[in-house]
């Protein structure tokens, strides 16, 4: 097969696998997995914020997706970052030209279904332009692998996403993660316009890339 059928396949196996856990199994592995990012990923990405902060100092960004369907459930890290006034800005999705918008999120009600039934943020935010104050990227996705290979829903959102933050901030946000270790695969078949992520977080491992 080649690689857009291998795709294809893939997502319709992951997806089956990720649907068949219960919701309890769900629920308890979402927290080990963001118990684990938050100590292995977060804080020391952030240390420089929790540390060395000044009164005059601009509080860093992390980008959300929305848990939709089966997948993990990132509440915690955000308020994890509201707590310690961590900035968490979340994307509207545009289905002309397929692009995302994003906007500053203060707490979960802020939130309404939008584009294919996903919530987003309501429409009255403020969209957020700062791209290059991104730190830390929460990166939605079916499948996984150790070589940090990601296999998306095909969309192209995130990918697109990407090379937006590399033509206006001339850098990209450190992409981790979140997986229930049923994603983590093989082999990830990839295209050249796939990109990476930094780090890969499971109920029962850290992955990180290899320098």
């Amino acid at each position: 097969m080649d690689v857009p059928d291998l795709k294809k396949q893939l997502r319709r196996d992951i997806e089956a696998k990720r649907s068949s856990l219960s919701m309890d199994e769900r629920s308890l592995k979402s927290k080990a997995i963001c118990d684990a990012a938050v100590e292995s990923v977060l804080l020391p990405q952030f240390r420089h914020w929790l540390h060395r902060r000044e009164e005059t100092d601009l509080p860093p960004a992390l980008f959300t997706y929305i848990p939709f369907r089966a997948e993990v459930d990132v509440t915690p890290i955000l308020r994890w970052c509201w707590v310690y006034g961590i900035q968490v800005v979340a994307p509207r999705v545009v289905p002309d030209g397929r692009q995302m918008t994003l906007h500053l999120l203060h707490s979960l009600k802020q939130l309404e279904a939008g584009a294919y039934g996903i919530r987003e943020p309501k429409p009255d935010i403020p969209e957020w332009t700062d791209l290059s104050r991104l730190e830390l990227m929460l990166v939605p996705g079916l499948a996984f692998d150790a070589e940090m290979g990601r296999l998306g829903y095909g969309g192209g959102y995130y990918d697109r996403f990407m090379h937006k933050c590399m033509e206006q901030s001339s850098r990209e946000p450190f992409k981790l993660a979140l997986a229930y270790e049923v994603q983590v695969v093989p082999r990830v078949p990839m295209d050249d316009h796939d990109f990476r992520v930094d780090a890969i977080v499971t109920e029962t491992r850290v992955l990180h890339k290899k320098l």
